[in-house]
């Protein structure tokens, strides 16, 4: 599912569900460093910001990394996370 809400033009986010459990694919479609605020997505029955979600896999074309912290999640350029 695509969410409009918390998407914009640099990032898309999708919600999946794989073997029962929600997760989100995250991507940074931008050459610049992006943010995006998860902090009211819910997901497995909690929201991102205050829950046990943390990043899962990252995938970046340079050295830098991702980071997610108080449901805020920072993306390098062209970076893609995934988050349960």
């Amino acid at each position: 599912t695509f969410l409009e809400e918390v998407s914009n033009e640099q990032v898309c986010v999708l919600k999946k569900v794989y073997d029962g459990k929600e997760l989100l694919i995250v991507f940074n479609i931008s050459t610049e460093e992006s943010t995006v605020d998860l902090s009211d997505v819910s997901l497995n029955n909690s929201l991102v910001k205050g829950g046990d979600a943390t990043i899962k896999g990252d995938l970046s074309v340079g050295t830098d990394t991702s980071a997610l912290e108080d449901g805020i999640l920072t993306l390098p350029e062209y970076g893609t996370v995934v988050i349960w």
